[in-house]
């Protein structure tokens, strides 16, 4: 398994603009199945059985604070519904369609002004983690 380190992230694309100069962390790129159990007869513990269905978790991106025209301020304003491309190296990626559902603006360690951006998925999405 090949290691992948913060400066593998070839775009991170929001609104149909590139953040990546913003992004200072992301987390939530998880997928998830959904499982039901299954009891058969006469069986005394149940069975997890994948239902084929896929849910993914939120996406949380801290950005460096900026107000302008094409910042993550205003491209990433509540109830914006777009699609989220974050890209790692060698094509592994996350695309799909996603909410802004959340935001907050916080002061860094090292004083920066951080603007914290919830994304929850609202279509779509597409997970690519093989190599």
């Amino acid at each position: 398994m090949a290691y992948h380190s913060w400066s593998d992230i070839d775009a991170v694309t929001f609104n149909s603009t590139d953040l990546k100069a913003y992004c200072r962390s992301i987390s939530g790129l998880k997928t998830n199945v959904t499982m039901q159990d299954f009891h058969a007869a006469g069986v005394a513990w149940p069975a997890p059985v994948d239902t084929g269905m896929r849910s993914h978790d939120v996406v949380n991106i801290e950005f460096l604070f900026d107000g302008s025209a094409s910042g993550p301020a205003v491209k990433c304003a509540l109830g914006t519904s777009s699609t989220l491309t974050i890209t790692l190296d060698t094509g592994l990626s996350v695309t799909g369609t996603f909410i802004v559902t959340g935001a907050e603006v916080q002061t860094g360690s090292d004083g920066s002004d951080i603007l914290s951006v919830e994304f929850t998925p609202s279509g779509t999405i597409t997970s690519d983690f093989t190599e």
